[in-house]
């Protein structure tokens, strides 16, 4: 869906409205996906026909969730270790 808004909105150049209309997203959708394409100069066609959905959302929002994932802490032994402190 966000290479369909960039390229109504690149290539087409419809409105934000039209693209609402046309995809059935709300305009802050729409808005955010063309504000996120032009902080990473991706404001014309050409640059973002070329690349995969994947590739995209990379682009457009960072390193992928499985980068952002945090280890979670082996609670039985911070219990264990919090009990020998007391």
């Amino acid at each position: 869906m966000i290479k369909d808004v960039l390229r109504l909105k690149l290539h087409g150049g419809l409105s934000h409205e039209a693209i609402d209309r046309s995809l059935s997203a709300s305009k802050g959708v729409v808005a955010m996906y063309v504000a996120l394409a032009g902080a990473v100069s991706l404001n014309r066609w050409e640059a973002v026909e070329p690349l995969g959905q994947a590739e995209l959302k990379r682009r457009l929002f960072g390193t992928s969730a499985e980068q952002h994932r945090v280890a979670k802490p082996d609670f039985a032994s911070v219990l264990v270790e919090l009990r020998a402190r007391a």
